[in-house]
């Protein structure tokens, strides 16, 4: 049921990427979508990416030109692909090793768009169903990070901060509000998994939100992160650096 939910979000979001796009006369496939998948090969020699998808089909795609490696990742990772249309055929332009087994497919931000993805009121709630979705897509995918967070607050001295009553504890890992003791491996270890899980669900969160932006108001958008324990202002910020173990 999940899987055939992420592949129904996913056509929704499209479908309302290209609403936009068609009012601005942009080219779709000029607009980047990020895939979560296991990386099962790379051969830069031969130019192809091959991965297993969350239902478990193998896919191969050509590396785009301006990729010039895959440093960083290793067959069995998971790994965030970013895939562009170009002359119609998907290449990979960009890909990441990311955390945990997330099943994310989410289209980025394109500056150049303008206008309303949709005017009429059927179209707003179309925008606002998908919204939904995805932010209770990555909510879900959020709870990995919490039960680590739960270790962490007991394990690493964690001092008490102003928490966001709307959002996750954790969230302060990036803003700064969190101070903890980091002068065990294991408290540095945990440190590392939860920004790496966290800059995965950053870069839906951020996406989601540039597709939905030009239709829903503020406040709407605000609303369904509150619902979903998502709600903050941080999702731009930059990860803070890694703690070596």
């Amino acid at each position: 049921m999940r899987n055939q939910g992420i592949v129904l979000l996913e056509a929704c979001l499209i479908s309302v990427l290209a609403a936009a796009v068609s009012a601005t006369g942009q080219d779709v496939a000029d607009v980047p979508v990020h895939v979560s998948a296991e990386l099962v090969s790379a051969d830069p020699a031969r130019r192809v990416v091959v991965v297993r998808n969350s239902n478990g089909a193998i896919l191969s795609y050509q590396m785009d030109d301006l990729l010039a490696g895959t440093p960083g990742v290793k067959p069995g990772d998971r790994v965030i692909l970013t895939l562009r249309g170009g002359s119609g055929i998907p290449r990979v332009s960009a890909i990441a090793r990311a955390a945990g087994p997330f099943a994310m497919v989410v289209v980025a931000k394109s500056s150049s768009l303008a206008g309303p993805a949709a005017s009429d009121d059927a179209g707003r709630a179309r925008v606002r169903e998908a919204f939904a979705r995805q932010v209770a897509m990555l909510s879900q995918d959020g709870r990995p990070v919490d039960s680590l967070w739960s270790n962490f607050v007991t394990d690493c001295n964690v001092q008490p901060f102003n928490p966001n009553d709307d959002g996750r504890a954790w969230f302060g890992l990036w803003d700064g509000r969190v101070r903890a003791d980091y002068s065990t491996g294991s408290c540095r270890d945990a440190f590392n998994q939860m920004i790496a899980a966290g800059e995965v669900i950053k870069q839906g969160m951020v996406a989601a939100e540039e597709v939905t932006r030009r239709t829903l108001t503020p406040g709407e958008i605000r609303e369904i992160r509150r619902v979903h324990m998502m709600d903050w202002d941080g999702w731009a910020l930059p990860a803070p650096p890694r703690r070596e173990p």
